[in-house]
């Protein structure tokens, strides 16, 4: 079944290629007869998304470019058509309710304040900037559990108010609710504990909850938002990166170093970008694609919370938990966790090591990875996630059936994604 996405493509490139040909067309001949036959190939692939959108605003696109199409085959090859799309097979979801102007989420980012006020007057407390930052957290929380539509409400221009936002303070404040609402009215740590963790379970119960996710189709806004600022051209974040992918990096650098109080600026630089890239290169494919291996990747950034121990560095803001609520596949993030069950829960964020004996003398770690494998007298250690084609390297070059299975222990340990380890 076609996607949004890849119908798109093929529309874009065949509405430039007819553009670029221009006058070169003419009615009748060969170069004309090879543009209609592919326009009738694109009108079937129109037809067959109609039948399967899954929301108004993807049909009334499709119905849209059906009559630019029908047009240009009357209009340009004088070869009129009549398009005809099928109706949806599914009932289409309604059109989606206007997007936040952003006077309108100062306007509940005040309001909100103003009743922190009160309270805070109430008790005879004062401090209008952390009102104003936990109205901000209240309004990612209302966001995350769905109560306000991300996909639907919240438009590009808004996003840094959720970028903004770590998912650790939306973690404290549902953690409050939680306690508010159990009626306890004493607090001990082990019971505060018990409530914080409740709010990691209700942020991981949002990953995979149905009634949450958003259409693929949805994702076009923020996709052509990581698109135009995050990512360059080939989808990636250089080591040195610039614009917002570099504010992006600098501000979970700072974090790290909040969290850790660890002077070592290259491994608080080094643990942000390796973070960013996990999060950013794969979400796009994670989501357009339905891509199970880019999906890992987007869970193991997650991990850096690591909030089963307390260990972790809280790097990932609400806009990042926000797009992985909405657009990840809950029956691939459902696998991934099954799949883990069994396994052993791994440590460290982004190292992953495994005990050696010996190692052959001869061996030497293939330039690709030399940043990433490191054998020591020891240990072999693994940063990152061990793809299938970099295991299959490292067994090319090594003939002992031990030393690959010790291989093999590294390849699972970096690719393990433990529910409770997840956001």
């Amino acid at each position: 079944m076609i996607t949004f996405f890849q119908l798109r493509s093929h529309h874009e490139a065949l509405s430039e290629e007819l553009e670029r040909k221009g006058s070169a067309l003419l009615p009748g001949n060969p170069e004309s007869q090879k543009l209609l036959e592919r326009i009738d190939e694109l009108v079937e692939e129109i037809k067959e998304f109609a039948a399967n959108a899954d929301s108004y605003k993807t049909f009334r696109w499709a119905h849209r470019i059906a009559e630019q199409w029908r047009y240009t085959c009357s209009a340009v090859f004088n070869a009129p058509r009549r398009i005809e799309l099928p109706a949806p097979r599914q009932a289409l979801v309604a059109p989606p309710s206007p997007r936040f102007g952003e006077d309108e989420i100062d306007f509940i980012l005040k309001r909100s304040m103003r009743f922190l006020d009160w309270g805070k007057r109430a008790h005879g407390l004062s401090g209008d900037s952390e009102s104003w930052h936990i109205a901000e957290v209240l309004f990612a929380l209302d966001v995350l559990s769905g109560k306000i539509n991300f996909s639907k409400r919240i438009a590009p221009r808004s996003y840094h108010h959720l970028e903004s936002q770590w998912l650790s303070e939306v973690k404290r404040i549902s953690a409050y609710f939680i306690w508010v609402d159990s009626g306890n009215g004493f607090v001990s740590e082990k019971v505060t504990e018990q409530h914080y963790q409740a709010a990691c379970n209700n942020l991981r119960r949002y990953l995979v909850e149905p009634g949450i996710k958003a259409a693929c189709s949805e994702f076009e806004d923020a996709k052509d938002y990581l698109e135009s600022y995050v990512l360059d051209d080939d989808g990636h974040i250089h080591a040195q990166p610039n614009g917002k992918a570099e504010d992006l990096v600098r501000s979970k650098t700072h974090r790290i170093w909040q969290r850790t109080r660890r002077d070592d600026e290259k491994r608080n630089w080094h643990e942000a970008l390796m973070f960013t890239r996990l999060f950013y290169e794969n979400i796009i494919g994670a989501v357009v694609d339905r891509s199970e291996e880019k999906t890992r990747m987007v869970l193991k950034a997650f991990q850096f919370s690591r909030e089963d121990s307390h260990t972790g560095l809280y790097v990932i803001n609400c806009f990042e938990a926000a797009l992985a609520i909405y657009f990840l596949d809950a029956g691939i993030v459902e696998k991934l966790w099954r799949e883990s069950e069994e396994l052993a829960a791994t440590e460290g964020l982004d190292q992953y090591e495994v005990s050696i004996a010996n190692w052959p003398a001869e061996f030497k770690v293939p330039p690709e990875l030399s940043d990433r494998f490191e054998v020591t007298a020891d240990k072999i250690r693994f940063r990152g996630v061990m793809t299938e084609k970099e295991k299959e390297l490292l067994f090319s070059l090594l003939d002992d059936e031990d030393d690959r299975q010790m291989v093999e222990e590294l390849f699972v340990k970096s690719r393990t994604i433990h529910r409770k380890t997840t956001l």
